[in-house]
């Protein structure tokens, strides 16, 4: 079963070492970090593929309670070139689009003297790194899986003038096997279309890095995501805000996050009535002590993670949390 929230965690950690990384110079050769991380993890969704999950009595509600802990080895290789200004990279990134995407990203960094920094990377299609259900909507029988399947790309341009950093991605999303949404209900062939989950994802956003003194920073940023599904009714626009609070000095690092995000559908949806706005709370703790057993590229790694979806359907309702700790390498 694969768990969307672990990506969370790699986007959390990669951005902590870049903020202790603080504006630095890239250094010329190799480079990178590995990680092992264990998890202890809380969803509650009625797309979670856990099999205990996998009968749903009806669909007024929003599916069972799971819990389950796995270990995960995470990492990143880059390359830097003799000049400083270039670097290509391979392996998990802070900037991966959608949340809960462990694939890795192939990409490259090209510092611009004078203007900033400019980050263009891709992550090709790799089978088996998030699961959904083919019927969603079946009840009081087993529901079958398939794997998603995806594919995207980011670009990121951070200035050098202001704190400023502008990011633009895209995601594209496809099912292994057919999508039988509703296929067992008494709707018609264009209700049915109105169903179909594969989609493209675009999300854009605005961050700013304001120091308040010389441990402390806010990193606030503003959001919009679109998604453009093959059925209307999986059709919306959300706004997000999110903030930073980082805390870092030499050895310790305590990273907090918080976030709000509003998504408004376009159409009303053929099983349930209605639109499925939803509202997501999410709030992320990650705490870095660096120099574990008096070795300077040894750390260790905490986190504990929760978040909440309210949906006006109670059946797109879901809420997870999780708890990790791990040791990274740095070399």
């Amino acid at each position: 079963m694969k768990r969307q929230t672990i990506g969370l965690f790699v986007a959390m950690l990669l951005s902590g070492s870049v903020l202790a990384n603080g504006q630095a110079p890239m250094r010329p050769g190799w480079s990178g970090e590995i990680s092992l991380n264990g998890f202890a993890i809380h969803r509650q969704s009625q797309f979670n593929t856990h099999d205990d999950n996998a009968i749903t009595d009806d669909l007024n509600h929003s599916g069972k309670r799971t819990e389950e802990t796995r270990v995960a080895p995470l990492g990143r290789l880059q390359y830097t070139l003799s000049s400083g200004m270039t670097q290509v990279f391979i392996g998990q990134s802070k900037e991966q689009i959608v949340e809960g995407q462990l694939q890795a990203e192939l990409g490259v960094t090209q510092v611009i003297p004078g203007l900033g920094e400019i980050t263009l990377a891709y992550f090709p299609k790799l089978p088996g790194i998030n699961e959904t259900w083919t019927d969603p909507f079946l009840t009081r029988v087993a529901r079958q899986k398939t794997d998603v399947t995806t594919q995207g790309g980011r670009l990121a341009f951070t200035a050098s003038v202001i704190p400023l950093t502008l990011r633009y991605g895209f995601v594209d999303y496809q099912l292994d096997d057919d999508d039988l949404s509703g296929q067992n209900l008494l709707l018609s062939e264009a209700q049915h279309q109105q169903l179909l989950r594969e989609s493209q994802f675009y999300q854009s956003s605005a961050e700013l890095l304001l120091p308040v003194n010389r441990l402390m920073a806010l990193v606030p940023r503003l959001i919009y995501t679109e998604r453009n599904a093959d059925g209307a009714a999986n059709d919306f626009t959300a706004v997000g805000y999110q903030l930073g609070i980082n805390l870092n000095d030499h050895r310790q690092g305590f990273y907090t996050t918080l976030r709000y995000s509003d998504e408004e559908y376009d159409t009303v949806h053929p099983v349930f009535g209605k639109k499925r706005d939803a509202t997501l709370l999410n709030a992320s703790v990650l705490y870095v002590y660096r120099g574990l057993l008096g070795q300077e590229n040894l750390a260790l790694n905490l986190l504990g993670s929760i978040e909440h979806t309210q949906s006006d359907i109670q059946f797109y309702d879901s809420e997870s949390y999780f708890v990790s700790a791990g040791v990274s390498y740095r070399f």
